[in-house]
């Protein structure tokens, strides 16, 4: 059986949902996402469509969360990008 149940944390709503048997999925809400990986709710939405970013599920009615594994795992995949130095800065 699949139930939902959210909890407060730190001035916002954890979202934790329980599915059959031991396995525990902590899920992120759309607010959190977008806080988290710093895109807009638009781009969120586009990416999934495409396949480029993890899909949110179906929580309740009015109500859609992200597996926080999911986004864990696409951001460990974007690249990593050297920063340069501007030319303005020493070195030392």
């Amino acid at each position: 059986s699949r139930f939902i149940k959210i909890v407060p944390e730190s001035s916002d709503l954890r979202i934790i949902a329980f599915a059959s048997g031991d396995c525990l999925m902590p899920m992120l809400s759309k607010k959190q996402v977008i806080a988290r990986t710093g895109l807009s709710a638009t781009t969120i939405w586009r990416q999934s469509r495409t396949g480029d970013f993890p899909k949110p599920r179906q929580l309740a009615p009015n109500r859609i969360g992200w597996i926080e594994i999911e986004i864990q795992e696409w951001e460990d995949s974007r690249p990593v990008v050297q920063c340069r130095t501007p030319g303005n800065v020493n070195g030392n």
